[in-house]
């Protein structure tokens, strides 16, 4: 624990996901909140999305970090900010295409959630 998810749209190329996920990872064990064997991180482009009607080529980029339940809303915000912050640094597209970036916090019911690990 956690998970966290970065889906990004194809007509990003310029994301560097393996930079990505590593400043994510950092951020989270910075943060004092998790230990870096307990993240989990993956990357998932998207080949096949939207944007509004479809009638521009916007790209997007979200991060979803699933979490145990139990830290407070500042604590969630700070987190949600640090790894906005990051994935902003990563911009680099052509100034004329649109890109939309963000970072949705989630709770994990601690009673529903089961794991197995060696």
């Amino acid at each position: 624990m956690p998970h966290l998810t970065l889906e990004y749209t194809a007509n990003w190329p310029e994301l560097d996901v393996r930079q990505a996920l590593t400043a994510f990872n950092s951020i989270l064990i910075e943060s004092g909140h998790f230990e870096g064997p307990d993240i989990k991180s993956r990357a998932v482009r998207l080949d096949h999305c939207m944007v509004g009607d479809g009638s521009t080529a916007a790209a997007f980029a979200h991060v979803t970090l699933r979490m145990l339940q139990g830290r407070s809303t500042e604590a969630k915000r700070v987190l949600a900010s640090s790894l906005l912050a990051a994935l902003q640094s990563m911009a680099r597209m052509d100034d004329a295409a649109a890109l939309q970036l963000s970072v949705e916090i989630c709770d994990i019911e601690r009673l529903s959630y089961v794991k197995y690990a060696t």
